[in-house]
């Protein structure tokens, strides 16, 4: 058996539970992997259990953006690292706006398209990506 990756929903570890054969049920002989803490679980499976590890492990990698409340809703970011950044910058400008009842807050959060959204939106002229590095280079000058 191959190493299980912890869980992708809440980190903690995954283990392989097999279903007795000898029982009266339809899924006798089954076996499965999951979670020890949420029990997120693969689909049973009976005859091919050499792809069962392979099941769990295989992920889609996460895509990040910077999910702002408002009018442009979201923001392709490279990582997470960035997504965190972005928002940290959008909420700051926020915050020196909010006596003009301006309500803006921005989180970090999973890219909700495909890749390919992400990718089209990342190559898009953004004015909140362009606002942080004009920002941050202002910063680096003044230093």
């Amino acid at each position: 058996m191959t190493d299980l990756l912890p869980c992708p929903f809440c980190g903690s570890p995954a283990q392989r539970c097999d279903v007795p054969a000898d029982i009266e049920d339809e899924n006798a002989g089954a076996s499965y992997i999951e979670c020890s803490r949420c029990s997120a679980c693969t689909a049973l499976h009976f005859d091919r259990k050499e792809n069962l590890e392979r099941s769990w492990n295989d992920r889609a990698a996460i895509i990040w953006c910077a999910h702002v409340r408002g009018p442009d809703d979201v923001v392709a970011c490279a990582d997470y690292d960035a997504a965190v950044k972005l928002c940290d910058e959008i909420n700051a400008v926020a915050k020196s706006v909010a006596h003009l009842d301006v309500m803006c807050i921005a989180y970090p959060a999973v890219w909700p398209g495909s890749a390919q959204s992400h990718a089209a939106d990342l190559a898009r002229d953004n004015g909140y990506r362009k606002a942080v590095v004009t920002n941050t280079r202002e910063k680096t000058d003044e230093q």
